[in-house]
């Protein structure tokens, strides 16, 4: 009995996880980046993670950030997930509600986005959450109709308050 047990304990030990084969990341055929709307809340305009994004005034007095998508290697009815976090201790400043977008056949081989860009609301924030003149890290995936996931994107921006609206956007974005 001792002999099995001892048998039993080695075996044991020789399938533990640091012996286990680890699954590498996914492969993901689609491609997505994340970027900033170029004119009010259309087109996309790349930019380098860290950049500055301007807080836009949306219509029910708060502000948020256009951020653009766009994809390519997908096609389809597809489910766009969204949160952002502060980059300096990951507090969630957004968790966005799933969008449903249907990706034409051309983004087979071409970068397509959207007519219109994404609203990542930022503000008001969250009570004791400041989100302007800070870091906030933007992460995006893309799923199929069957919660396949298809690409990921992530990038840091800071979002500035516009000049015309500094004191209100201080306010409010301020925790």
């Amino acid at each position: 009995m001792v002999r099995a047990l001892f048998i039993g304990s080695l075996l044991l030990l020789a399938c533990s996880s640091e012996n286990m084969p680890v699954d590498p990341e996914p492969v993901l055929d689609a491609q997505m980046q994340i970027g900033l709307a170029a004119e009010g809340s259309e087109g996309f305009v790349s930019v380098e993670s860290g950049s500055d994004a301007t807080l836009q005034r949306g219509v029910q007095g708060g502000f948020h950030v256009w951020t653009a998508p766009r994809f390519q290697g997908a096609m389809g009815t597809v489910y766009l997930d969204r949160q952002a976090r502060r980059a300096d201790d990951d507090v969630l400043v957004l968790r966005a509600s799933r969008l449903v977008i249907d990706i034409p056949e051309d983004a087979m081989n071409d970068w397509w986005l959207p007519e219109q860009a994404v609203p990542s609301f930022m503000c008001p924030a969250p009570l004791g959450v400041q989100v302007f003149d800070t870091p906030i890290e933007f992460n995006f995936e893309l799923r199929s109709e069957d919660e396949e996931l298809l690409a990921v994107d992530s990038i840091v921006l800071v979002p500035r308050c516009p000049a015309d609206a500094e004191e209100f956007c201080h306010e409010i974005c301020g925790g």
